[in-house]
């Protein structure tokens, strides 16, 4: 399954590795997981195990701008995007891009 991680899961991952964010990274580190990464968004020190791709600008603006880079990258990768911000990602602003929550990801990812 590719994957999107938004800035708020990684940081909560490092933060607190038991929860579901920190399982996601888990299911990063062992590529259960296919992380997908646009150079913009490459601060995390987790492009050694993610694929790299080129986004086209968001063509919507969001609430917070600096989040487009993820959407963007979502739809370039054909990956799902994971945030703990829901509510930064409004359903008509998402194109054909599915935003997930953590925990909806890691319960998948685990039963596959």
């Amino acid at each position: 399954m590719h994957v999107v991680l938004d800035t708020n899961v990684v940081v909560s991952g490092i933060l607190s590795p038991t929860g579901p964010p920190g399982r996601l990274l888990d299911l990063v580190m062992d590529e259960t997981l296919q992380l997908m990464v646009e150079p913009r968004i490459l601060q995390d020190n987790l492009e050694d195990l993610a694929i790299q791709v080129l986004a086209y600008p968001w063509p919507h603006p969001l609430p917070d701008p600096d989040d487009a880079v993820f959407l963007a990258t979502a739809k370039a990768g054909i990956a799902l995007l994971v945030t703990g911000n829901i509510a930064h990602f409004p359903p008509a602003l998402r194109g054909t891009v599915e935003v997930l929550k953590p925990r909806v990801v890691l319960v998948d990812a685990v039963m596959r």
